[in-house]
């Protein structure tokens, strides 16, 4: 079992980076097994091939790589909340806590949609503690590149509010990070949450004018796109459902 084990208070950062580093390790071997497993020939109806005993094997080693990665993001998730790490394994709602430090530290697109089907509850909406560090609150306000894919999983988490009320895309455009997004993805996002929230879009018509004004004055651009923009040619279109036109900006 691969966990990073806990160092001494002045090695925080460490311990850290070596649970992300061993939640990698865990979720590509996850992924492995799970490749493994599409590339068995279909088992007979009944027996136990040798073929059945693979899927087996492999489904095995499958729940103990979820199981070493999930450890690790309790363990990341007690460090940064400053938390006894011998405490972990008594944290409530274990599967958010996972999805939450995946986006967190910003890992690879490929193992925030692996662990979005591995922690299916994880997003869902609606409960009495679901304001609380819920993922798309996280995703919004830390790494709004994993949004959409947040929202394409569970969609009515998109009138989802936080703690202080506020809608997931009023904290999405309070962002004022201009690197964790490209522009693109930002308009489409923003299509995104207008198709599903009525709300968001009532959040869209007051802030439209001034989304305009930081596209224009590119406070929402990549640095790389900021520094070439004498060079490089761009029209963006953020459609507002119930208005005959768009907003576009070339």
């Amino acid at each position: 079992m691969q966990l990073h084990h806990p160092k001494p208070k002045h090695h925080i950062q460490n311990t850290y980076r070596g649970c992300r580093k061993a939640v990698i390790t865990s979720l590509d071997n996850e992924l492995k097994c799970m490749s493994m497993i599409q590339k068995i020939p279909p088992c007979p109806p009944r027996g136990m091939s040798s073929n059945r005993w693979k899927v087996l094997y492999y489904r095995k080693e499958i729940e103990g790589m979820k199981y070493e990665a999930l450890q690790n993001f309790l363990i990341m998730h007690c460090v940064s909340k400053g938390i006894d790490v011998n405490n972990h394994h008594y944290i409530p709602d274990q599967d958010r806590v996972a999805v939450t430090q995946a986006i967190r530290c910003k890992l690879p697109l490929k193992y925030i949609k692996l662990l979005l089907k591995d922690y299916p509850k994880a997003c869902e909406s609606g409960g009495v503690v679901d304001h609380i560090n819920h993922p798309i609150h996280v995703a919004c306000q830390e790494n709004r590149e994993v949004v959409r894919l947040v929202l394409e999983r569970n969609p009515e988490c998109a009138n989802q509010r936080d703690q202080d009320g506020k809608l997931p895309f009023e904290l999405f455009i309070e962002n004022e990070d201009t690197i964790d997004i490209s522009s693109e993805d930002f308009v489409s996002t923003t299509n995104l949450f207008n198709s599903l929230s009525p709300r968001s879009r009532e959040v869209f018509s007051r802030s439209r004018e001034s989304l305009r004004n930081q596209i224009i004055s590119n406070c929402i651009l990549p640095s790389h796109i900021h520094e070439r923009l004498n060079d490089v040619t761009f029209t963006f279109s953020i459609s507002t459902h119930g208005d005959d036109d768009d907003e576009s900006v070339s």
